[in-house]
Formats: C-alpha cells, structure tokens, sequence
C-alpha cells in the first residue's frame, strides 16, 4: 500500500529557505507585543562582550612604575644559593633587568622579586596542595 506525500513534501532548508530576520522584522514583532529571538540574541551578545578600552599613556606610566617597584627594586641577599636556568631564560631576565631597571637593578634581584611574588600570591594554594 503506497501513500502519496504530496500534502507532506519536505523542502530542504538551507542559509537561503532559512528564516532571516531584518531589523524592520524585528521592529514589526515588537510593534505586536512579541519579541524576536535575533534581537533578544544581539543584545546578550552586545552585554556579555565588554568594549576595549584605550590604555593612555598616563596609565601606562603608572603601571611601568608599580612593576618597578615591585620587580626590579634592588633586594639584599644574604644567604645565597645557585640556582641553573636556561641561557635563554637568562637572557631574558638579564634584557628585563637591564633595559627596565635602574644601574642597580641584577638578574638575582629580579629573580628573587619574582619568586616572592609567586609564592605571596600562591603561598595558601601551596599549603592547601602539600596536605593532598
């Protein structure tokens, strides 16, 4: 027994046969009370994406300062111990220390600037991890 589908024929829906939606569609379906999912769509879009805001020099400046001096102020060592790194590692700690540093900024106070604010900043992770 066949059945003729010709009630029933499928079209294949592709970008063409899709609904689109333009913004005077959007504004006829506010017009009668409905709203439209494209134009519910941009604006979460347009809310959850934040505009890039222009860093000026003024900015710039003070964060340059506020990472002199918390990475490249001078540091006394006292009690000192070798530690083997990478000569490119090296190089780029040496480049830092010498380029945005002062005349008494070293590679050792660098590196031990850098090494205290890791372990401020992950000094309760650590614990928390040593007592897994």
């Amino acid at each position: 027994m066949t059945t003729d589908n010709i009630d029933n024929q499928n079209t294949a829906v592709n970008s063409d046969n899709a609904d689109n939606s333009t913004d005077s569609d959007n504004l006829k379906n506010a017009d009668n009370g409905t709203t439209s999912n494209t134009l519910f769509a941009e604006e979460i879009v347009s809310a959850t994406q934040p505009k890039q805001q222009r860093i000026g020099k003024q900015q710039r400046r003070l964060d340059y300062e506020e990472y002199r001096t918390t990475f490249l102020s001078p540091v006394t060592i006292c009690d000192r111990h070798q530690i083997t790194i990478s000569v490119e590692m090296w190089r780029k700690l040496e480049r830092v220390a010498r380029i945005l540093g002062d005349h008494r900024s070293t590679v050792a106070g660098f590196a031990e600037s850098i090494f205290r604010h890791h372990f401020a900043i992950y000094a309760d992770d650590i614990e928390i991890w040593r007592k897994l």
